[in-house]
């Protein structure tokens, strides 16, 4: 599995730099920086994305800079198109369980040797707009893939990471 600094190579240096751009852009509020920094057990957090994922893009800057708050946390980084590749797993379970999740980002906790999928592709607070507006949905991922939702992502993995 890959670090932040591995996953930023998953893809071209475009992508790179698109997912550095939005990462320095993207903020954490000071009462989700007082939660995700109360945490006080070993957290293991497993991300299937890309930088060429305008979502990843979005995404991953929340749960990276999580865990840059917290030495608790820690997120290993899997690229879809290497997700066949079973040295890049803890188990042939784990393995399973993202290949058949297969969107991206996907968000994966593990917990004594168990993977457990808590977010696939878009935060549920996303879903249920898009679900009460489908004729928006386009409108919908554009706003959120230009940041304004980020009040409501962050919310929502600050509730991920302090359950």
């Amino acid at each position: 599995m890959s670090d932040f600094q591995q996953y930023l190579n998953f893809n071209e240096e475009e992508n790179k730099r698109r997912q550095l751009e939005v990462y320095a852009d993207t903020h954490i509020s000071a009462l989700a920086a007082r939660r995700i920094a109360a945490i006080s057990a070993p957290q293991q957090w497993l991300v299937l994305g890309e930088p060429f994922c305008p979502d990843c893009r979005v995404f991953v800057p929340f749960v990276q800079k999580f865990a840059e708050l917290n030495p608790n946390i820690k997120i290993k980084y899997v690229a879809r198109k290497n997700y066949h590749e079973r040295s890049r797993f803890d188990s042939d379970e784990q393995q399973k369980l993202v290949v058949e999740t297969h969107n991206i980002p996907s968000l994966f906790r593990i917990e004594n040797d168990t993977t457990r999928l808590v977010l696939k592709e878009f935060p549920e607070f996303f879903k249920q707009r898009a679900e009460q507006a489908p004729d928006q949905k386009d409108q919908l991922k554009a706003d959120y893939r230009a940041g304004k939702f980020n009040e409501e992502l962050e919310r929502e993995l600050v509730k991920l990471f302090t359950v």
